[in-house]
């Protein structure tokens, strides 16, 4: 995707050396140290997606997803849990009505049955009142279930919407860290396989990887930093330098005679070089 400049970078490895000795120069190449290939669950539309070389920020949605029916049951989630809360206002309203009106009949019923001595109440008018605070009271009761059903439903209601929603958002790729769209892999209207959607990389973290030979590989480890200049055309410019650290020692792939892959790491924040660019690597000897 990016296209390689007339440039390539010298790695001095910082080893104690004879003056005298050349250095040993390598090939190498600088890959991204983060990247990552985003894909979705497979038959999904594609409806939107980020432009090849677009800059991305971390959480960012990079591809978005045509999925009628996951839509259909986020809405229909969100209309049922709106319907459950309204519905858990109106049986709290009614209970915290009717629990007054209960505390305005005990009053009422104290008053009267104070009032059976002197004559001026019945025993009948005070079982009379009784009988309606008892009922009242069981009424209380059914509320207060009521309520207590109402919300479990809501609760029910909001585990569905969220679930819903996770649903949903599996049709949303974003972007796990900052960087470009490095590659992308599906056009508008077509259907997600199961290969990646999009491919991303962090341009400012990157490594360097060249080969040597299994007897070198003791001396590099020793050293452990290395200094990374580019050059132009054959030519050192600027006083621009890279520290690279040995991050790891592998198998080269593919190598006759066999030969030891070696990864230079950059660390962060480093600007002007980009994955794919070819490397002079100079090790100084041990």
């Amino acid at each position: 995707m990016f296209a390689t400049p007339l440039c390539a970078f010298v790695l001095a490895l910082a080893v104690p050396q004879d003056p005298a000795a050349k250095p040993l120069e390598l090939t190498g190449i600088a890959r991204a140290a983060r990247a990552a290939a985003l894909s979705a669950p497979k038959g999904l539309v594609l409806a939107q997606r980020a432009e090849l070389g677009a800059s991305v920020e971390a959480g960012e949605v990079v591809a978005s997803f045509v999925d009628t029916a996951l839509a259909l049951e986020a809405r229909r989630a969100e209309l049922d849990l709106e319907l459950e809360r309204r519905a858990q206002e109106s049986r709290e309203i009614a209970y915290r009505r009717e629990s007054e009106n209960l505390e305005l009949l005990r009053r009422n019923f104290d008053l009267l049955r104070a009032q059976v001595d002197s004559g001026r109440v019945t025993q009948i008018e005070v079982l009379k009142l009784e009988v309606e605070l008892q009922e009242k009271e069981t009424e209380i009761l059914s509320l207060e279930g009521a309520v207590g059903e109402a919300r479990l439903r809501v609760a029910r209601a909001e585990i569905e919407l969220e679930l819903a929603r996770v649903a949903l958002d599996a049709t949303l790729l974003r972007a796990p860290f900052s960087g470009v769209v490095a590659a992308v892999h599906l056009e508008l209207g077509e259907r997600s396989g199961d290969g990646p959607v999009v491919e991303l990389l962090d341009p400012q973290r990157l490594r360097v990887y060249c080969e040597v030979s299994a007897d070198q590989v003791a001396g590099i480890q020793k050293a452990g930093v290395a200094r990374v200049q580019p050059i132009f055309e054959g030519a050192p410019r600027g006083e621009r330098s890279f520290e690279g650290r040995v991050v790891l020692v592998e198998p080269a792939l593919r190598a006759t005679p066999p030969r030891v892959g070696l990864w230079l790491d950059l660390g962060d924040g480093v600007s002007g070089l980009w994955p794919g660019q070819a490397c002079r690597v100079l090790i100084a000897p041990r």
